[in-house]
């Protein structure tokens, strides 16, 4: 094979592998792209919430807690007022408690109008909310809400806990509110006119939309790639992503006004499960990802032994009360959290390069658990970016574990490309010496192929891939090309005449002949993608990925060239030897049938033999 030929095959292979990366680069900038996007409305949104002062004047909450759990509405009025604590904070939590809890205030209408808005509770995880309005000299209305009821029951349709508040000018309304609940004790109120809340909850639809989107394009991505390489990272990581969406989609009250609004019993456990779902699925991400089974047995043991933990905790949710359930498995996740950072630190100072994705990703969620409880303590500000930072940093979080993902297939298909040319290259180095170094240019090739199993796929005679190899290689190819929408094309040679030489200069001098076919044609094959193995007999096959018929039948030329000027010396006298050749190309689609490729470039060497052999025929 000429310089010529060389280059010009393997800028071919240089080429497609470029496209592969270039892909990699195109998908990487647009999930930063949307990514960035959604980062900058939920900063828009902080900044705006934070500038913007509702134009409605909130009222001054006192607490009282009933420890008895025996008062009604006409007790609790009786109870003097230095027992009641003011000045109740919506950022405020007095954490998990069995307490019966009220709340009370007085709001007057602002304007010299007629008012109308509504009550808002900002929490959807509360049990039971008892709402009074004691207007003046009328009867005292009540709503009954909570998510202990079918969602249907409530007043306005909403995930949030809502009551309308009508008020004429000067008018003002004692509002009396009890709540009991298993969850978090928190009641972040708020007072709304109509306009100010459907403004308010506009952007915020349109925030966790935004965040629904990554998330799913994010693990639709990833699902493609899972269903391309096969690596259990990918499945584990998108089992991650999707129920950490269905867990905000609950935690924010999503869940129950969309997916199953009738169904109370199930949407009290529903958390509590979903938590112990997404501390199960980053486990199993974290075993996978990190390599822990090989490189860190006690690790994997610890991550095996959280793992059994989670889905014991599921099952456990239909049993135990929640309270208990979620304080145990927000511990649980908050500590194999810190585990995994530690351990992703760790994976990286050892030369786990995508484990910096890893460490950083899960930082950025601890980050947002921090924030919001830090907001919900009342340490810092809670506006819509502290309400929302968990949120954010689990988007951070699968942005980066993607990003992640991402730089592990990179390498991986780098080391084995490495390994792949590091192999031809020996197989190309023993061919070109067999006759003087056979044997040991035959341990190095069977050293090479024993790393990569290629041994059960060589043809013992001739060196190259056998039927076998090649059926496995044609088909694999085929599917890729399919994929893609790429062409594929087949070369089959045949020795002319070759039954004839073999009953004149006998078998021994008729391998030797196959074997000197097959060395020529081998010299040409230079393309890592491409795949040359012996068909049967004298039949020798090539298999070009990415190749039009133009081309794949100039390269059959030039085979056929070589061996044409190849002298073959059998028993002291010169013979000259030729092929013919057929060839076919298609851009594969369902449903596949390689088998039909063959059949077209077979067809088309027997139309070479019929033009009176020593010639390259092309399948139209």
């Amino acid at each position: 094979m000429t310089n010529e030929g060389e280059i010009g095959l393997d800028k071919a292979f240089e080429s497609s592998t470029h496209s592969s990366l270039l892909g990699n680069q195109i998908v990487k900038r647009w999930i930063f792209s949307f990514f960035c996007f959604f980062c900058l409305f939920f900063t828009k949104a902080a900044i705006s919430q934070t500038l913007n002062i509702p134009i409605t004047p909130q009222p001054d909450v006192s607490h009282f807690i009933d420890v008895s759990q025996s008062r009604d509405l006409e007790a609790i009025k009786l109870i003097a007022p230095e027992q009641w604590q003011p000045n109740y904070s919506p950022q405020q939590s007095s954490g998990y408690s069995s307490d019966h809890h009220w709340f009370k205030f007085r709001f007057t209408n602002p304007d010299t109008e007629i008012w109308q808005g509504l009550i808002e509770i900002r929490y959807p995880l509360l049990d039971y909310v008892d709402i009074y309005l004691e207007f003046p000299g009328a009867p005292v209305q009540r709503f009954i809400l909570g998510d202990q009821f079918e969602f249907k029951e409530r007043p306005i349709n909403h995930r949030n806990f809502l009551v309308p508040l009508d008020l004429f000018p000067d008018e003002s309304v004692e509002v009396f509110i009890k709540v009991k609940t298993s969850s978090s004790m928190q009641l972040p109120i708020q007072i709304w006119n109509n306009v100010e809340f459907h403004n308010k909850y506009e952007r915020t639809n349109l925030g966790f939309g935004l965040y629904l989107g990554l998330m799913l394009s994010m693990a639709i991505y990833n699902i493609f790639i899972y269903f391309s390489v096969r690596e259990r990272s990918y499945i584990y990581y998108v089992a991650f992503a999707l129920v950490s969406c269905l867990f905000f989609f609950t935690y924010y009250g999503y869940a129950y006004q969309y997916l199953w609004p009738n169904l109370p019993d199930w949407n009290r456990i529903s958390l509590a499960l979903l938590l112990w779902a997404v501390v199960l699925a980053s486990s199993r991400f974290s075993m996978t990802f990190l390599q822990f089974e090989n490189r860190m047995p006690r690790t994997y043991l610890l991550f095996k032994l959280v793992c059994a933990l989670s889905m014991l905790g599921m099952v456990a949710s239909f049993v135990i009360p929640y309270s208990i359930n979620m304080q145990i498995a927000i511990a649980v996740g908050v500590a194999i959290n810190i585990v995994s950072i530690l351990i992703s630190l760790i994976r990286w100072a050892q030369g786990l390069v995508f484990a910096r994705y890893f460490s950083l990703a899960w930082m950025m969620f601890m980050s947002g658990g921090v924030l919001l409880a830090l907001a919900t303590y009342g340490v810092i500000p809670l506006n819509t970016f502290t309400r929302n930072a968990m949120m954010i940093g689990s988007g951070f979080e699968v942005f980066l574990l993607s990003l992640a993902l991402i730089e592990r297939l990179n390498i991986e298909r780098r080391k084995r490309q490495e390994a792949q040319d590091r192999a031809l290259e020996i197989h190309r180095n023993s061919t070109l010496d067999l006759e003087h170094r056979v044997n040991e240019r035959t341990l190095a090739l069977q050293d090479a192929l024993s790393q990569l199993e290629l041994t059960s796929h060589t043809d013992s005679l001739t060196g190259v891939y056998n039927r076998r190899y090649l059926d496995e290689a044609l088909d694999r190819e085929f599917h890729r090309c399919a994929r893609f929408h790429h062409p594929i094309s087949i070369i089959i040679f045949d020795i002319d005449h070759f039954k004839r030489f073999n009953d004149t200069f006998g078998h021994i001098a008729g391998d030797q002949c196959l074997v000197h076919v097959a060395q020529i044609i081998s010299k040409q094959v230079n393309r890592a993608t491409d795949t040359f193995a012996r068909f049967g007999g004298e039949e020798f096959v090539i298999v070009l990925p990415e190749t039009l018929i133009g081309k794949a039948a100039s390269f059959a030329e030039k085979i056929r060239f070589e061996i044409e000027r190849s002298n073959f010396d059998v028993e002291g006298s010169k013979q000259k030897l030729t092929i013919s050749a057929g060839v076919s190309s298609i851009i594969p689609e369902a449903p596949f049938d390689s088998n039909a490729l063959i059949e077209k470039a077979d067809s088309a060497l027997y139309q070479a033999k019929d033009k009176g052999r020593n010639c390259v025929q092309e399948s139209f």
